[in-house]
């Protein structure tokens, strides 16, 4: 073989070697194979090779611009497109934008028929918020898409969704859609741009016309269902309830059980996940979503049944579902297993709560001074551990009845924390315990002015009222807020019914205590209804419920006072 014949044959192999196809990852529009453009060229293959060499060399020891420079000469010089192909490869790679759009445009000139340099220049026009330079090429590539019109506008939303100016965005989209009025899926992608514009009229008017064209479109029926559940939770029920009836799409059923989740229809999601297991038994998302909501109905042998098989499929969090385990087992009054499964927590983002649960489960076995030493050998990374910690341990001081040392413990976090809503009203109950009045009500109204919606916050303020019998009109607007912003709340009910009885309308109190320890028998409630009773001159009925409350908190100190205090 000839010298010149082996440069020939050495060319055509580099050439085939270096032939282009763009990473997905940039262009991603739509998916094609470039048509193989034209080589014609009178430049002596050995100064080709030469050339194409340098390219090549030039791009393995990192300086792009030679590189790129070599193959646009290359491919002007010889009307190849491949060179240009290659070109817009490297200038991609070192994020050279400008030279790959020049380079692409070449590409396109060269080979008006091939897809990948439409598709890159679209990427780049949108990538630089050059809306209307982009529409041109993204029409090109919809009126080339051979039916691949749902990934084309999947990935066209994905890059919009990039652009910072969403009112921009959405014009493109509705200029996109008004082209293309008959293709549902230009109307979804308006859609979509309208929903992240926060122009949710608009987003439900392309939603409803994409499923005019296709009534039984998921991705439309999604969008609307998400929209609508933004202002109108009830109105997007509704809705997929009606899609839902004629078209079982596990997507759409999903946003259905999200939706009855935000209004707090907890049962009726549960079933909603169930059905959607059916359908992916191992989809660990799936099971760990009817967990929480087991336990969000206090059905703990549920929760613990799901968890457990979350744990065994792919979640993104496992350490997360072994607080879970724990909690189901704290649910299920299984103390012992709960802390086991705490103490599997690994040290990482969920070990501080793991610990300090632990530390909780020990307090409540009476074991306080060990609760206190895991809580101790604790190390806070930020000022938040510090506070949760803190916390921990004055729950368990507390517990002790070191009153003054946990009141002195948060007082000195509330130092680096002023406005931190848990330490302000664990310190105001911390207060109240040993009689610094002022601080409790001080805590307790800046804790309202710092979160107008806290319900906790209006009970405590307002039953504190109501028990030192003072101000009582105060408390009971107080307490009016808190049983709008709780309603339901058996604490709530029973700060309620302790005014009532300090009014002296027994008969009302005794409805809201009735209400309040069916719903939740704390011993603190049973108290105050065994005293309204005893106060009827239902004495016997008084002792059953203090008697049955005593067999369970033996220790509580108010419901043990309220007895001696009526009985002797």
């Amino acid at each position: 073989m000839s010298i010149r014949s082996f440069v020939v044959l050495l060319c055509l192999i580099l050439l085939d070697a270096c032939a282009m196809v763009h990473p997905a990852g940039l262009s991603g529009i739509a998916s094609g194979k470039s048509a193989n453009a034209v080589s014609a060229s009178s430049l002596d293959t050995s100064e080709m090779f030469y050339k194409d060499l340098i390219g090549e060399i030039s791009n393995q020891e990192g300086s792009p611009d030679t590189a790129i420079k070599a193959f646009t000469q290359l491919a002007k010089q010889t009307h190849d497109s491949r060179f240009a192909a290659r070109a817009v490869e490297v200038a991609l790679h070192y994020h050279k934008i400008a030279a790959a759009e020049e380079a692409a445009k070449l590409w396109t000139r060269m080979d008006p028929k091939a897809v990948e340099p439409v598709q890159i220049l679209a990427v780049i026009m949108l990538d630089k918020e050059d809306l209307d330079g982009a529409l041109p090429y993204v029409e090109a590539i919809l009126n080339h898409s051979g039916g691949n019109d749902d990934v084309i506008f999947a990935n066209l939303d994905n890059l919009v969704s990039r652009v910072p100016d969403q009112s921009k965005a959405l014009q493109f989209a509705l200029l996109l859609a008004s082209r293309y009025p008959s293709m549902p899926q230009a109307h979804i992608f308006a859609g979509e741009s309208a929903f992240r514009a926060a122009q949710f009229e608009v987003a439900i008017r392309e939603a409803d016309t994409a499923l005019t064209l296709k009534p039984d479109s998921p991705q439309a029926a999604v969008l609307k269902g998400v929209v609508l559940g933004r202002s109108s939770p009830d109105r997007a029920v509704k809705f997929l309830e009606e899609y839902l009836s004629h078209y079982n799409d596990p997507d759409v059923r999903l946003v259905y059980a999200r939706t009855l989740v935000s209004i707090g229809r907890f049962k009726e999601a549960r079933r909603e996940f169930e059905n959607l297991v059916k359908t992916y038994p191992y989809d660990g998302q799936v099971n760990l979503a009817i967990g929480l909501l087991s336990a969000q109905i206090n059905d703990w042998k549920t929760a613990h049944e799901y968890f457990l098989k979350a744990l065994t499929l792919p979640v993104p969090d496992k350490d997360q579902v072994r607080l879970y385990l724990g909690q189901a087992e704290q649910g299920l009054n299984q103390p012992d297993k709960a802390r086991a499964w705490y103490l599997t927590v690994p040290k990482g983002p969920h070990y501080l709560t793991a610990q300090i649960r632990v530390a909780g489960i020990l307090s409540d076995q009476g074991k306080n001074h060990e609760a206190l030493v895991t809580l101790t050998h604790l190390v806070p990374k930020t000022l938040d551990d510090k506070i949760d910690i803190g916390l921990a341990k004055a729950e368990v001081l507390r517990r002790m009845k070191k009153n003054r040392q946990a009141y002195d413990l948060l007082g000195e976090l509330l130092k680096k924390s002023p406005d931190n809503p848990d330490l302000l009203y664990a310190h105001a109950l911390s207060a109240d315990r040993i009689g610094l009045d002022g601080v409790f009500e001080s805590n307790l109204r800046l804790l309202i002015k710092l979160r107008p919606n806290d319900g906790q916050a209006y009970n405590a303020l307002g039953y504190t009222l109501a028990n030192h019998n003072e101000r009582l009109v105060e408390a009971g607007r107080l307490l009016n807020r808190a049983q709008v912003l709780l309603p339901g709340d058996p604490f709530v009910l029973d700060s309620l019914g302790w005014l009532q009885y300090r009014l002296g309308h027994l008969d009302d109190a005794l409805v809201y205590l009735e209400k309040a320890y069916m719903a939740y028998p704390d011993p603190e409630i049973g108290a105050h209804l065994g005293e309204v009773l005893w106060k009827q001159g239902n004495e016997t009925e008084a002792r059953k419920i203090w008697h049955k409350a005593l067999i369970l908190h033996p220790d509580n100190r108010l419901l043990k006072q309220t007895i001696k205090q009526l009985e002797h």
